[in-house]
């Protein structure tokens, strides 16, 4: 078998070989040192890659985009993670920053903590975006609950909670897209 049947007997899908690159696993899947440095390197360049077409887009007509980029990010982590993507008034990307790493399935984060970032950057908006190791793209009841209490926080300061994204490997849902109203 050649090494990349390997890999994708191993991980499913290129996605996921990508998802894994600089772990242990895909370095004993392919068990060449230079070969795992090499796909490493693919999967950040296709990340820098992605990124740059989030950078200066209007987030929310850049949906795809948005979508695409965290999905390389955040998809075939094995531990949950929040990030947030702080807004410019014209909905523009500031910054892309990781505020909280969880556990297999949850991830838990302190409101105070985002908005105090969010007023050094001049944030007005905010996308927060977190994954579901499991691979289901579902929001639990603990999700919209945490995205309510920092739109609490949020509201009085005028940062507006633009949405809450839930990304895995089997999709990426948008807590505004089915339905979630604060």
């Amino acid at each position: 078998m050649c090494k990349a049947d390997a890999l994708m007997e191993e991980f499913g899908s290129a996605a996921a070989v990508l998802g894994s690159a600089g772990g242990l696993r895909l370095r004993r899947c392919v068990g060449d040192p230079g070969l795992a440095e090499m796909l490493t390197l693919v999967a950040d360049f296709l990340r820098c890659v992605l990124g740059g077409r989030v950078r200066g887009l209007c987030v929310l007509s850049g949906r795809d985009a948005v979508f695409d980029y965290l999905r390389a990010e955040m998809a075939f982590c094995r531990r949950e993670t929040l990030r947030v993507l702080y807004l410019d008034a014209a909905h523009r990307l500031l910054a892309d920053e990781v505020a909280a790493h969880g556990t297999v399935d949850s991830v838990s984060f302190y409101a105070r903590e985002i908005v105090v970032r969010a007023l050094e950057l001049g944030a007005v908006g905010l996308v927060l975006a977190h994954n579901h190791p499991s691979g289901s793209p579902v929001a639990t009841p603990a999700d919209v609950t945490a995205t309510d209490a920092l739109i609490r926080a949020c509201t009085p300061l005028g940062i507006v909670v633009l949405d809450h994204l839930v990304v895995a490997e089997h999709g990426t849902r948008s807590l505004r897209e089915t339905g979630w109203r604060s």
